[in-house]
């Protein structure tokens, strides 16, 4: 009887120490999966912060170009152009391109943008005429 009681014993400390080590191993896995799902976090929002970055450089190159194109071929333009095509914000950028050159430089290109009629010159030659009849 006592051979049976000390195999019980046995048995039940068996059973203990898989239960106690199947914890730890739970508390394992536990901490193991909440230490990824930390770094996947983290890496997620790096990503995030470059794709955010990326698109902020993206823009300002975008707008660096725009007031380059707009400096150096929109004064030529500007009878040619539709109303709100250029911004107010670009009225520097023009007046810019237009100093540069004598014949733009008496423009009031600032007159222009704030009347409510866009200011239009004559278009000049038979395609124009063509384009617009079409």
């Amino acid at each position: 009887m006592a051979a049976e009681v000390q195999k019980e014993k046995e048995k039940e400390m068996k059973n203990k120490e898989k239960a106690r080590q199947y914890s730890q191993e739970l508390l394992k896995q536990i901490e193991e999966n909440s230490r990824r799902r930390k770094q996947e976090k983290e890496l997620e929002e790096s990503r995030a912060q470059y794709v955010w970055d990326c698109g902020t450089s993206w823009r300002k190159e975008v707008n660096e170009e725009r007031k380059k194109i707009i400096t150096e071929h929109a004064p030529h333009l500007i009878g040619y152009l539709q109303a709100g095509v250029i911004a107010k914000e670009d009225l520097a950028a023009v007046r810019e391109g237009a100093d540069r050159h004598q014949h733009l430089a008496p423009l009031d290109i600032e007159s222009m943008a704030t009347s409510r009629r866009p200011h239009r010159y004559s278009k000049c030659n038979q395609q124009c005429r063509v384009l617009r009849e079409y």
